[in-house]
């Protein structure tokens, strides 16, 4: 699945040629349906199989769907897949190599970033997922995304962003210096989404299951809660202009109910401040639309790794 919303088009005119034909070697057929993604390199569509039943299928015309595949496969066979009463996550279909194309079940439903992503049910289903997510077992084979490489990360977009984007550079520079003095020790490597919040949290028609996983690595628990805080702080800067930490508080409240053990409080704040500098990134590179916020987005990762 994906981060989207389903809508009807006429004609799937964003579908090159070579990926059609792809797809209908394989025996499958486009539907006439898209799905809205932020991405402007993750172009998804519905298709049928051969037997006539739904499925989606996400492009990667910049590579990284084989990788995301195999993701989908190991989560899949482990406690958050199959095993798991309801599975966490779509069923993996098939990668189709020569069109780098992902093939999934399709769940229906719509993410909760269309939804009331605070409501009782919503909210404690996306703690629930996050929770069995990180306490499976499964078999990632990507390099851990730990603290030093989380900096090495930031650091590279640092180089990024004086590029494009010279006049944050300075003091991108600076909150990315601060992130670096405050890294932690990682406590616990667990099989971590990368990219979790409300958008990739899908209420689907019969299940709640977490979506898209191009992201996911051994990391620290702290990343995606932070990274789900942090969400839910832009969202509401962007939305009404306040600085709103409460979803976090609760999350983590909830988090911590079924996983006491993760101690996540002494990590959070390094997390927190790198996911802030990430949208930083996103903003310079995707989304300049939204650059007026950058500015309060170093701002708040420098607080908190200080």
């Amino acid at each position: 699945m994906t981060d989207s919303t389903r809508t009807r088009a006429p004609v799937q005119m964003g579908v090159p040629d070579e990926v059609r034909a792809a797809l209908s070697r394989r025996g499958y057929e486009l539907d006439g349906s898209e799905f809205l993604t932020r991405r402007p390199d993750r172009l998804t569509v519905g298709v049928r199989t051969s037997a006539g039943m739904p499925a989606v299928a996400k492009l990667y015309p910049a590579g990284g769907g084989a990788g995301a595949f195999l993701n989908m496969r190991a989560l899949w066979e482990s406690s958050f897949g199959e095993q798991r009463d309801p599975p966490g996550l779509a069923r993996p279909i098939e990668y189709i190599d020569d069109a780098d194309v992902l093939v999934m079940e399709h769940l229906g439903g719509r993410p909760l970033v269309e939804l009331d992503h605070q409501a009782e049910e919503a909210f404690r289903n996306s703690v629930e997922l996050l929770a069995a997510l990180h306490g499976c077992k499964a078999g990632v084979s990507s390099l851990p995304r730990t603290a030093r490489r989380i900096v090495k990360s930031l650091r590279r977009k640092q180089a990024r962003i004086a590029e494009l984007a010279p006049e944050y550079g300075a003091r991108y520079r600076a909150a990315v210096d601060a992130v670096e003095a405050a890294r932690p020790i990682d406590r616990e490597l667990v099989c971590s989404h990368g990219d979790f919040s409300p958008r990739n949290v899908l209420a689907g028609r019969a299940r709640y299951a977490l979506i898209d996983w191009d992201r996911l690595k051994p990391a620290d628990p702290a990343r995606d809660v932070a990274h789900y805080g942090a969400w839910c702080w832009l969202r509401a800067l962007h939305g009404s202009g306040t600085c709103d930490w409460s979803a976090l508080s609760r999350f983590v409240a909830a988090y911590e109910s079924l996983r006491p053990g993760a101690a996540l409080r002494e990590r959070l704040d390094f997390h927190l401040a790198a996911a802030l500098l990430r949208m930083v990134a996103s903003r310079v590179e995707l989304w300049r639309e939204e650059s007026y916020l950058i500015p309060q987005l170093i701002e708040e990762a420098a607080r908190r790794a200080r």
